[in-house]
């Protein structure tokens, strides 16, 4: 985690490497496929890019990931392209619980340790990443207590990734969850100046939604709906009624902790995000505005015919984790992002 800033989630497992002329690779460890991006030396310059199915199998549990990563990982980055040994990642939503806790004034100064004994029954011992959210509005004299947002990991797994990359003789430089990579691309830069923008990130995935709520930079809600999009193109009505609710959920916790504010607009990130049908009745029922998210709308993509970026110049919203795992690394003030 970053000491220096707690009410921003940044990496909860993170190694000091010395300096190295190389950019970082970026992986996407997702549930549908994995991605791969590094950029130049300017930091704006796609200079590798790469994507790999995930095999219908391997996602039936962390075991089976991890055992499809060993076998394939090598070759999907030994072909990419891609230079150097120094590797950041986002772990696969399904490793990744996210718990809203509200805590009172005995138990706030110790959230980290008790934080786990507030998380639902998990199969494996996990691991565990706090955020400060803010105090909670008091109605009636009661008594204050603190929101935090906990993220819980399976231990096992998450060092079983980490000695696989290790055998493969990367670096790690940090490992984060989806809800933070995926909205890292439009953040707003600590350089801009101007009020804080409220918004509500929805990360239409295949089997999963993410729904992630920034005042600014700061992320204050992050809540991972199980219905996801398997077939974005058709209209299925009773997955997306399930996914709206908890949205309109999701908005009512945030408007009981911030009353003086509202949300601003919606960002649609991840693969089901390229519905149009999915998007038009998230906004229309949520009564906000909403956009398509762009994560590498400020980079210059590669020029090789067979990347899987040169294909056409639409906006990759199901690019943005592994582009944002790179926004806070290497974005310079000439390389814009764009939602």
């Amino acid at each position: 985690m970053h000491a220096a800033c707690p009410n921003r989630e940044g990496a909860w497992l993170r190694f000091f490497p010395h300096r190295n002329r190389h950019s970082p690779i970026a992986i996407d460890l997702g549930g549908s496929s994995i991605k791969l991006l590094q950029l130049g030396a300017d930091g704006c310059t796609i200079s590798a890019a790469s994507e790999l199915p995930v095999q219908a199998e391997a996602s039936s549990s962390p075991s089976s990931y991890l055992g499809w990563l060993e076998e394939v990982l090598p070759g999907f980055l030994g072909d990419s392209g891609a230079t150097g040994r120094r590797l950041i990642a986002a772990l696969p939503s399904a490793w990744t619980t996210a718990q809203q806790l509200q805590l009172d004034a005995k138990e706030t100064p110790l959230a980290s340790d008790v934080a786990a004994m507030h998380l639902p029954p998990m199969d494996e011992q996990p691991m565990t990443q706090v955020l400060k959210v803010g105090p909670v509005p008091v109605q009636g004299g009661g008594e204050q207590h603190t929101e935090f947002i906990c993220f819980a990991f399976p231990r096992r797994q998450v060092f079983n990734l980490v000695e696989l990359l290790h055998k493969n003789h990367y670096e790690i430089l940090d490992l984060r969850t989806q809800f933070s990579a995926s909205i890292a691309p439009f953040l707003p830069k600590e350089s801009e100046t101007g009020p804080s923008e409220a918004t509500l990130f929805v990360d239409l995935g295949s089997e999963s939604v993410l729904a992630s709520i920034t005042n600014g930079t700061n992320l204050v809600q992050a809540r991972r709906i199980a219905a996801g999009l398997r077939n974005p193109t058709s209209d299925d009505a009773d997955r997306l009624d399930t996914i709206i609710d908890e949205l309109g959920m999701a908005l009512r916790h945030d408007a009981s902790l911030f009353p003086n504010r509202r949300i601003e607009r919606i960002v649609f990130v991840g693969g089901g995000s390229h519905s149009d049908h999915a998007c038009r009745q998230i906004v229309e029922r949520l009564h906000l505005p909403g956009q398509r998210g762009d994560p590498l709308a400020g980079l210059i993509r590669p020029i090789d015919p067979a990347s899987p970026l040169k294909q056409d110049a639409g906006p990759r919203p199901n690019w943005s984790a592994v582009a944002g795992l790179l926004s806070t690394n290497t974005n310079k003030e000439e390389c814009r992002h764009a939602a």
